[in-house]
């Protein structure tokens, strides 16, 4: 019994928090994340691109 009460209190704490600003931070922090991850890439291959040039040159 203890078990079941003990295990969902983090649900309780979800449901019962405002959602508002919440589902827009977690919605923002997972677009900046997913256009971050794009963006790092092509930095870090652009990067090494010119490395690679400089080097050649």
């Amino acid at each position: 019994m203890h078990r079941n009460k003990d295990s969902k209190p983090i649900e309780v704490g979800i449901s019962l928090a405002p959602a508002g600003p919440a589902l827009r931070t977690t919605a923002t922090a997972v677009l900046f994340a997913m256009a971050g991850v794009p963006v790092l890439a092509a930095v870090v291959y652009a990067a090494v691109c010119l490395l690679r040039v400089r080097r050649r040159s």
